[in-house]
């Protein structure tokens, strides 16, 4: 082989390697999205980031350290100011209260003073968790349902704490399972349910915790048609009590709602919206702290239909 011949092999070489080291600066850099530390199943997985982002970091200059203060003793250095705290909830306390019931009125008076001012630092923004669960849904409808987050590893992740991003109130009736019809999975919804959607101690205090406790700012009261309780309250009107004090509190609670049904609607749509509306506006009626939260701005609570032949869920 001539000396030509080796010369032009080697500059092929050379070229073949320069193309490489080109086409590896484009490739995806894969930055963990931490909008949420509970999961990192398919609603927080990582995001590809096209460009330069990484490099541009690398090569922001090192700010200089400030230099040190001579011959000056520890305790003569102010302490640095901590950021001004939210507004005190007490100041938005009367207004609030004069629309309230009075027994609601005395438990928040009782309470404000002790309201917790929240950190949502790793709270999931309400309208961002609504489109979790809008995409969810249509996940399940086209049944293209995920993989991921709910495998032994997410067991032992979700050990010791949770951070849900979304709480879904709903009824207990078992064709509608939220996790399952939002396509969410372990640690990623708060879930209340019981039959007819009643608004008692027990519902309020789990929708309470999940707010102050857990930091969930978005809040879905949903409802389905061809509801099973609302139709036996439709009954309960023309042939009295049911024999049950409890059945016959939770059929009352249904009936001052939908009011004395002449004319049903298909599949008891009209009567379930209705009855899910009433019930998200008891939860601002019935619960001082949700009152609160959603006048300040910090919760947000829609309210949703599931439709039982197509499986999609509607928000109002």
């Amino acid at each position: 082989m001539t000396s030509f011949e080796t010369g032009t092999k080697n500059c092929l070489w050379l070229g073949f390697l320069f193309v490489l080291a080109g086409c590896s600066s484009l490739a995806p850099e894969y930055y963990e999205d931490t909008r949420s530390p509970a999961s990192t199943s398919q609603n927080f997985r990582q995001q590809p980031v096209w460009g330069a982002k990484k490099k541009q970091a690398a090569e922001k200059p090192l700010e200089k350290a400030p230099e040190k203060v001579a011959d000056k003793k520890a305790d003569e250095v102010k302490p640095q100011e901590a950021p001004e705290m939210a507004p005190v909830i007490a100041a938005a306390v009367p207004p609030a209260i004069e629309k309230m019931p009075a027994v609601v009125a005395a438990s928040v008076m009782a309470t404000t003073d002790q309201l917790r001012v929240l950190n949502y630092a790793g709270s999931v923004n309400p309208d961002q968790a609504q489109g979790w669960l809008v995409n969810g849904n249509t996940r399940f409808v086209k049944m293209k349902l995920r993989a991921d987050g709910q495998n032994k590893h997410d067991v032992h992740r979700l050990a010791d704490a949770q951070k849900p991003h979304s709480v879904i109130f709903s009824s207990s009736d078992s064709r509608v399972p939220p996790e399952v019809i939002f396509d969410q999975k372990l640690g990623e919804i708060y879930v209340v349910r019981n039959v007819g959607m009643t608004t008692q101690a027990e519902t309020l205090s789990s929708i309470e915790y999940a707010v102050e406790y857990l930091g969930v700012r978005n809040i879905v009261v949903m409802g389905h048609n061809s509801s099973g309780p609302i139709r036996l309250t439709m009954e309960a009107q023309k042939s009295g009590p049911l024999g049950s004090s409890n059945l016959n509190l939770m059929t009352n609670e249904i009936q001052s709602r939908i009011g004395l049904v002449q004319e049903p609607s298909r599949r008891l749509e009209k009567e379930s919206w209705t009855n899910t509306q009433s019930a998200a506006d008891e939860l601002l009626k019935k619960s001082g702290i949700l009152k609160l939260r959603s006048d300040r701005g910090d919760i947000k609570i829609r309210t949703a239909l599931y439709d039982m032949d197509s499986g999609r869920v509607t928000f109002h």
